[in-house]
């Protein structure tokens, strides 16, 4: 049950049931680092599946099952990401706003800084509110700015770049070490 918690818990909070489970103090597993990390992979790369459902599927998009299936209803062997982009060539308003906010970030990235990124992503989509209206809300919000901070420090160094940073949080969860939170 340890392992799974996390996910029936995050799974459930992008459905708009408010749950929460502390299994541990890891703070590159929390569910808050969990989705920042993901959201910043789908910007990296929009075609990986399983960010971008939970992307879709958080609060930050409320994109429903029901949303996904028809997404998915006319392209069942493609990508969600290309099943997506279908959706919204045949007008599904919410598939385009998804895909235009989407954009934006990408453009952005190119010349921002992570750290500078992290704050955009903050601000636009208001995910600190939506954190701050859950259960333990001050410790997920301090996890998001240390998320923050740590972005700054990998870029004062010799690496720089989402890509980078994306790859440094997975290497990061795969190799069950954790930051100090």
């Amino acid at each position: 049950f340890k392992r799974e918690a996390p996910i029936y818990t995050e799974v459930l909070n992008s459905l708009m049931v408010p749950a929460y489970c502390e299994v541990s103090s890891s703070f590159i597993n929390s569910s808050e680092i969990v989705f920042m990390s993901n959201f910043l992979s789908v910007i990296d790369n929009p075609a990986l599946d399983c960010e971008l459902l939970s992307v879709m599927m958080s609060p930050v998009f409320s994109f429903s099952a029901d949303d996904l299936a028809s997404i998915k209803s006319d392209s069942r062997y493609d990508s969600l990401y290309k099943s997506v982009l279908l959706k919204a060539q045949k007008g599904n308003e919410k598939c385009e706003r998804f895909l235009k906010e989407l954009s934006y970030y990408r453009d952005i990235c190119v010349t921002t800084d992570v750290s500078v990124l992290l704050d955009i992503i903050f601000e636009r989509t208001g995910y600190l509110s939506i954190v701050s209206a859950l259960t333990n809300s001050d410790i997920a919000l301090n996890n998001l700015l240390l998320l923050k901070q740590y972005a700054k420090e990998f870029e004062s160094g010799n690496s720089k770049g989402l890509s980078r940073f994306v790859t440094y949080l997975n290497r990061l969860r795969l190799s069950k070490k954790d930051v100090k939170a």
